[in-house]
């Protein structure tokens, strides 16, 4: 077929329904501060979503980090450019979002509060479900393999390898794919009706080949199948749960995916006596303080009730994981073990965003070993003559028993063995009771033992443990001997 010069002719739009479910807490601010330092973003009338915006970032930065010319994000370079190819939807949830808060504090290395440093944000708790409407415009011109690159994705946001919101790598934003439904438009008027057969000039094929996936609009067609097709597109964008003969989401997942750009470490723990992570309080009749709780669903879909479970957060066990980490390193006389623990860990003032992700963790109840939580009320003693302060009674509730499964997901950059030989040792030290998580360790709180055996770190272990020791000390040996150089190649040249 000719081709009319300077056009760049739609060939077939491809829509895409995703839907997704929250499964870890979600930090979307829109920059008010209302109710607490960082409010969840809210249209006018008080819903809570995700904008398309932080949708096309966080897709984009899986699939083309370095914003190369001609990929399906399009680019804009001076008077160049060139228009995306996807288009992303904001994302609603399908019922009121469950809007709590958080508090953190900051702490110094001795773990001490810092003066002015207590801050509060809102989240939205997981167990919700939301639909997130994907448009891919292949043109004349497009590139190929894109739809290619969307599936590969949608398999990476399955896996967790894609998050939104802030607070990604304390494990946040991750949204879980229930099911995808895909409708796909042929533009047939443009396109070859004969399906691109070879024939000589002035002959055609008897029978025109059929266009895949779905037939486009005919100038020929009656007004009653294009009714048809019209509502075909009314039943898919507005009926998210019964979109018959449209999925795909099974045969996708089942595909070879291309290898994962994260390395996933899990590190079983059980709780040896109480924890403690604190929730402020100042409503009569409650506690002072209370163990750090998370608000989920059983099961979306019977409408089972809104249950507390304790949790450990990812902010919590990533501080602790960082503080020890740096400790090690220093015990090894590491020189600069502050520029690699900013490297790997991330920087306070947003140098370089972090490269492990620790996720939030929910605490499950053991056969024999019951959970509890449990209430106790206490008076300040004076330090001088032990007697009891007037007004210094105070109430907490902290928890006690189950366990956990520390996750861990680090990016498989050069040199990240490395980091997973650090975080082996780090293990050890929660494993055997060394490295306590949370508030008031002084008196026994958030000491966790072995539930079982690491995962994750086969890299470094059996055959291969002799060869990332070595790279580890060769490693350490290196930057103990350079005196200049900080903040440039912290991984070295070796893998």
């Amino acid at each position: 077929m000719e081709k009319k010069e300077g056009k760049n002719l739609i060939r077939e739009r491809i829509y895409y329904a995703v839907r997704l479910e929250l499964i870890s807490p979600l930090c979307v601010s829109g920059g008010t501060d209302q109710n607490t330092d960082s409010d969840v973003m809210r249209n006018g009338r008080g819903e809570c979503f995700i904008p398309g915006t932080s949708v096309a970032g966080a897709f984009r930065q899986y699939l083309d980090p370095e914003r190369k010319k001609g990929g399906i994000f399009g680019y804009s370079k001076g008077e160049e450019g060139q228009m995306s190819e996807v288009i992303f939807s904001d994302v609603y949830f399908d019922e009121p979002a469950e809007v709590t808060r958080r508090d953190g504090v900051r702490l110094t290395e001795d773990r001490r509060v810092e003066t002015g440093k207590k801050f509060d944000w809102e989240i939205i708790e997981p167990g919700i479900t939301a639909t997130l409407y994907i448009s891919y415009v292949r043109r004349e011109n497009s590139s190929k393999g894109g739809e290619d690159k969307l599936i590969q994705a949608f398999l990476a946001l399955d896996a967790g390898e894609i998050r939104f919101g802030a607070k990604k790598t304390s494990g946040f934003g991750r949204m879980k794919i229930q099911e995808i439904k895909k409708r796909a438009f042929i533009n047939e008027k443009e396109a070859d009706p004969y399906g691109g057969k070879a024939c000589r000039e002035g002959e055609k094929p008897t029978q025109p080949t059929e266009a895949p996936y779905a037939p486009g609009l005919q100038k020929d067609r009656d007004h009653a199948e294009v009714r048809s097709l019209a509502d075909e597109w009314l039943e898919f964008m507005e009926n998210p749960r019964d979109r018959k003969n449209y999925a795909h989401w099974e045969d996708w997942r089942a595909k070879e995916r291309e290898e994962s750009k994260e390395c996933i470490v899990r590190i079983p723990l059980r709780l040896t006596g109480g924890i403690s992570i604190r929730r402020y309080s100042t409503r009569s009749g409650e506690a002072d303080y209370e163990h750090l709780t998370s608000r989920r669903r059983a099961n979306q879909t019977d409408g089972s009730p809104v249950l507390s479970c304790a949790i450990v957060p990812g902010s919590s066990l990533r501080g602790a994981v960082r503080a020890d980490a740096r400790r090690i390193l220093r015990e090894l006389h590491c020189e600069d073990a502050e520029d690699c623990i900013g490297y790997w860990f991330g920087y306070t003032d947003a140098r370089a965003r972090s490269l492990i992700t620790v996720e939030e963790c929910v605490f499950e109840e053991e056969p024999g070993s019951p959970m509890c939580d449990l209430p106790i009320t206490r008076n300040r003693i004076s330090r001088f003559d032990a007697s009891v302060l007037d007004g210094a009674l105070y109430s907490e509730i902290a928890h006690f028993g189950g366990k956990i499964c520390l996750e861990m997901r680090i990016q498989k950059k050069e040199g990240y063995r490395r980091i997973l030989k650090l975080l082996w040792l780090v293990a050890q030290d929660i494993q055997m009771g060394y490295l306590p998580i949370g508030g008031e360790t002084a008196i026994g709180r958030g000491i966790f033992e072995a539930a079982g055996k690491p995962e994750g770190f086969d890299e470094i272990e059996g055959e291969r443990r002799q060869a990332a020791d070595e790279d580890f000390r060769e490693w350490l040996s290196k930057r103990k001997n350079e005196t200049e150089g900080k903040g440039g190649d912290l991984d070295g040249d070796t893998n």
